[in-house]
């Protein structure tokens, strides 16, 4: 007898404490670090909740009960506090504390009590107090700083100018914490979060409203739950990699389960040797510095289906996208310029490029109908796009 279910199987591949693997295909390199056997860094974290009127409804109880769970889940050493916001800013304590079995206990309380949409939404001055908060804490040495930060809408109260908001955030953060943005649902200036969170060290991601939507609130919480390692820095040796060729190779915090990719370009076609790459950052422990072994390095014979090059112009892009979505000045239309560039030499299909249909008339032969549609016509798509890729 079948059973009704869904079937999961989860593997990973053997780590070890060190810098990772690199494949060397030609003059194109790629490097994967995913090292194992580090500590789980404390954090400090802040959840900042919008519970302004456009929550009211299934959001807000999703979001008690995702909250609910994530404190669950907090690491015993981690420091917590929340922060709610609507037309005025509400946190539970004035300053972060331990999580213990009574603070979680007495946080839940706070979020089953307070959290009760109405109101105007306060984006600008609920962020300047989360990261003010943030910093009352007397123990924050060796720790990850971390905004957790949820919404649904756009600023409507204080100050609604976006570009304004994100500078009075820069200019308060300057770098100390990391900010990561859940946007909630489809009414809400998303481009705007995801600029904010690129300027200070995190990541955005969209909450798509429905059943499983707490589901996907604790899974990206669980996302950036255990830091690994802060402030990554992945070093090559200048006489063998053409550094301004490499992809984004520093990293605010690296997470455990999470994956650091970097591509980039050689000077000498299939030679990278292993002790010309470092990993540094900061670790539970302090500073730290991982070294490579020769039999971490792979050497691929260049064949037609190589793909280094392309993975190398696919971050490149990704990376020139965001440049130009976040400035707007020359330097962003430089990059949108040097995206379109490399998007046309690969066939990507990206916000700037597209993708072309040609479209032929096959004949129509005396002893066979060759058509049978209403147009009288067949249609041949000629697709030249050999590695369609869309970004």
């Amino acid at each position: 007898k079948g059973i009704n279910g869904q079937l999961v199987i989860e593997y990973d591949l053997k780590h070890e404490k060190d810098a990772g693997n690199v494949i060397v295909e030609g003059y194109y390199f790629v490097h994967y670090f995913t090292p194992s056997g580090l500590q789980t860094i404390d954090k400090n974290i802040l959840f900042v909740i919008d519970d302004s009127g456009s929550m009211s409804g299934t959001k807000i109880q999703q979001v008690r009960e995702s909250m609910l769970t994530i404190l669950d889940n907090l690491n015993s050493n981690d420091y917590l506090n929340i922060l709610k916001f609507s037309t005025s800013v509400q946190t539970w304590l004035s300053m972060p504390a331990l999580a213990s079995s009574e603070n979680i206990a007495k946080a839940k309380t706070f979020v089953n009590d307070n959290l009760k949409a109405s109101g105007g939404t306060n984006i600008n001055d609920a962020l300047l107090k989360a990261i003010q908060s943030l910093r009352s804490n007397s123990i924050n040495d060796m720790r990850a700083q971390i905004i957790f930060f949820l919404t649904d809408g756009q600023p409507s109260t204080g100050i609604t100018n976006t570009e304004q908001i994100r500078k009075n955030v820069i200019e308060e953060n300057k770098g100390f914490a990391a900010i990561y943005c859940l946007g909630f649902g489809f009414n809400l200036n998303y481009n705007f979060l995801k600029n904010l969170t690129y300027e200070n060290n995190g990541f955005s991601r969209r909450i798509y409203e429905g059943e499983d939507a707490t589901e996907q609130l604790v899974d990206i919480y669980n996302e950036i739950k255990d830091p690994l390692l802060l402030d990554v820095k992945v070093n090559y040796g200048s006489k063998y990699v053409e550094l301004s060729s490499t992809t984004n190779n520093k990293f605010y915090q690296y997470f455990n389960g999470t994956e650091i990719v970097v591509a980039g370009k050689l000077k000498k076609s299939g030679v990278l040797p292993a002790d010309t790459v470092l990993v540094q950052g900061i670790s539970k422990d302090g500073n730290l510095d991982l070294k490579m072994t020769s039999k971490s390095v792979t050497i691929r014979p260049v064949d037609e289906n190589s793909s280094n090059k392309k993975l190398q112009d696919f971050q490149k892009i990704k990376e020139l996208i965001e440049k130009y979505s976040i400035y707007n000045n020359t330097e962003s239309e430089k990059a949108k310029q040097d995206a379109i560039k490399l998007a046309i030499e690969n066939n990507f299909i990206t916000k700037f490029t597209s993708f072309v249909l040609q479209v032929k008339p096959l004949s129509i032969s005396r002893n066979k109908v060759m058509c049978t549609t209403g147009f009288g016509a067949a249609f041949t798509a000629i697709i030249s796009l050999l590695s369609l890729w869309m970004i």
